[in-house]
């Protein structure tokens, strides 16, 4: 589990990406196609975030982004928000990709701490003791500037050492003026712009040091409260007292503001409900006043004559249904209540059949049923429809059940592997008829030998057996060796030899014109040998 300062921010985290079958780390995965969540302790886990791709790997950091380092590493920088729970609790962060393994890692938000005291011990002496290799002294008015005749950092063994902001400010305002001595090490920043601190025509500025009314405290630094009429002189538009005394609060304004509502809402208690109020009466304002009518939201009512005359039909209405004599109903008295439906239920099936015998009448087919309808002397299938149980049993139970094998004579038959194995083990010499499968392997394993096809045969055109059978006609011994082999001088070799050979005697002219006409056609050549 690591440890993430609370609220950090610009934290990257690193992560090997591996493959989901092999398991090893895969590099070619798109940082757009990885999606990070984080599960803070005691909430909801955070909606899914699509990383974007970073320019390289040691980009600042940039949150919802990451990039391949490489050899399977990836750099991820998940958002600051999964950083920021309470000190002391748990945040998971997870990262998943497709085809790779999904990837968790535990954090523990821990609080901001001076690294020097994890190991439980004060290191002031340890650096007091680097820093400086001098005792302890505390930094106050009276030796600051021992600074300039040690190390850069100064010795404070506890919070005491430090001066409070009043013992600097009392030191400073309290001591006496001092001249500087070297001026020209003080340069102005490059902010600083003289013009607009410039003194303008007619500007003037009265202060005045002293303990007195309206005067600077110089040993407090403070500007007096109170300023008479006569403290600020110059380029002052008004009198600073005039404007200080006349001013109203925000809260008086605000309060005279109620004052002046109350007084205007506030009513005579004796004015009646429905009295004439006078135009610029003052009324009494209700105790209570509920969420006033708008404006918009007010129906005016009906007239009293239109609700008559909806009465009137109404009336008219129900009074209509009124067709006869109350007298003539049922009483009450005289009502009995009907019969439940298990009653009912119960009086149907108790009921005698020898009374219902009409033709047909459910008591008639009941009656036939129970005495002449036997079932089992019925024809069928007779006029049984298709798929009916007379139907089926009529036209396929057609045979005894005894005539069929019985289940205890039964043997499974053998499996496929059973059968392959006894066909490929059994012996070939019970199988040989002609055309058979047994002749023909028998044939191709023993007196099938290759060797003793001849060939070409009747192997068709292309095949193997035609193109040895024609083409190795002669043993290969009898064919010239490949180093035996002397390539003939080329035609213009030959022409070379013929005209720089010595005159010859021609003992038969043969084709002469054959001769002539290869020469004439010949290119130029000089005789050597006039």
């Amino acid at each position: 589990m690591r440890l993430i300062k609370s609220g950090a921010a610009g934290f990257s985290t690193y992560w090997v990406l591996r493959d989901a079958t092999t398991h090893l780390p895969k590099t070619d995965v798109a940082i757009t196609d990885i999606d990070t969540y984080y599960q803070k302790e005691g909430a909801a886990q955070s909606e899914k975030k699509d990383l974007e791709a970073l320019a390289a790997a040691d980009s600042a950091f940039s949150q919802g982004k990451g990039y391949h380092c490489g050899n399977g590493v990836y750099r991820i920088d998940f958002t600051a928000s999964a950083f920021n729970g309470a000190v002391g609790s748990e945040v998971v962060l997870i990262v998943v990709a497709e085809g790779c393994d999904t990837l968790y890692q535990r954090v523990l938000i821990a609080p901001a701490m001076n690294m020097a005291y994890i190991n439980g011990s004060d290191p002031g002496d340890e650096l007091r003791d680097e820093l400086f290799g001098s005792p302890a002294s505390s930094l106050n008015a009276n030796n600051v500037n021992l600074l300039a005749n040690q190390r850069p950092l100064s010795t404070i063994a506890a919070a005491s050492d430090i001066p409070s902001a009043a013992s600097n400010a009392a030191a400073v305002w309290g001591a006496a003026t001092r001249a500087l001595t070297d001026k020209a090490g003080f340069t102005l920043h490059s902010d600083y712009n003289a013009a607009k601190t410039a003194a303008q025509a007619g500007d003037a500025m009265k202060v005045s040091v002293g303990t007195g009314a309206g005067q600077i405290n110089a040993s407090g630094g403070k500007v007096p409260a109170t300023l008479a009429s006569g403290d600020v002189t110059g380029n002052v538009p008004a009198d600073v007292k005039a404007i200080a005394d006349n001013a109203v609060s925000a809260d008086a304004v605000a309060a005279g503001a109620v004052t002046k509502l109350q007084s205007g809402l506030a009513l005579d208690s004796t004015v009646a409900k429905d009295a004439t109020v006078a135009k610029d009466a003052t009324v009494a304002k209700a105790a209570t006043v509920g969420s006033p009518l708008q404006a918009g939201d007010y129906t005016t009512p009906p007239t009293k004559e239109a609700v008559a005359g909806q009465v009137r039909t109404e009336l008219g209405t129900e009074l209509g249904r009124i067709d006869a004599a109350v007298s003539t109903r049922l009483a009450a008295a005289s009502y009995s209540a009907a019969p439940s439906a298990a009653d009912v239920a119960d009086a149907v099936w108790d009921e005698a059949i020898a009374a219902h015998d009409d033709d047909g009448s459910t008591g008639e087919a009941l009656a036939a049923a129970a005495t002449g309808g036997d079932p089992w002397a019925t024809e069928i299938p007779g006029s049984y429809g298709a798929n009916t149980a007379g139907k089926i049993v009529g036209d396929n139970l057609n045979a005894t059940v005894a005539s069929r094998l019985a289940a205890a004579s039964y043997s499974a038959p053998p499996s496929a592997g059973s059968v392959a194995d006894a066909v490929w083990d059994e012996a070939l010499s019970g199988h040989t008829d002609d055309g058979s499968a047994g002749k023909t392997l028998a044939a191709a394993g023993s007196a099938g030998d290759p060797w003793a096809t001849a060939v070409p045969g009747s192997y068709a055109s292309g095949s193997a057996g035609q193109i040895l059978g024609d083409c190795l006609d002669a043993a290969v011994s009898s064919r010239l060796a490949a180093d035996s082999y002397d390539s003939p001088p080329s035609a213009e070799d030959n022409a070379e030899a013929v005209w720089e050979y010595e005159t010859r005697e021609l003992t038969s002219a043969g084709a002469g014109g054959a001769t002539a006409k290869e020469v004439w056609e010949y290119e130029t050549r000089g005789l050597t040998d006039k």
